[in-house]
């Protein structure tokens, strides 16, 4: 379960065009604990923070992609997930886009069924 493996960033790219940075972070959780859930993601979503505050971030593309990464570029974690998070979980998916936006990070939210 990739949710549960919080100190992997899952992947990590650049978007054609814009040149943002897009971390994304799957949420591969299934089942009908919401607080489990929302543990897992509030671990793994404060290891992306850590990730791209430290720098790392530009680092590590700077090493996959051969070129320089700026670290002016603009930053997307982006979650993509099994279900649609639901009552507790809306609100915590608010307090991480106002968490996201003080660190200058866009957050995004998709579900893609499987």
């Amino acid at each position: 379960m990739r949710l549960a493996d919080s100190e992997t960033v899952d992947y990590l790219s650049l978007e054609k065009g814009s040149g943002t940075i897009v971390a994304t972070l799957v949420d591969d959780f299934v089942g009908t604990g919401e607080i489990e859930r929302l543990a897992l993601l509030q671990k793994k979503l404060n290891r992306y923070f850590d990730f791209i505050e430290s720098g790392e971030i530009y680092q590590q593309l700077t090493r996959s992609t051969g070129s320089q990464v700026s670290r002016g570029s603009r930053v997307r974690i982006s979650i993509v997930a099994k279900q649609e998070l639901v009552g507790e979980g809306q609100r915590f998916l608010r307090h991480a886009e106002e968490a996201a936006k003080d660190a200058n990070v866009e957050l995004a939210f998709k579900v893609v069924p499987a």
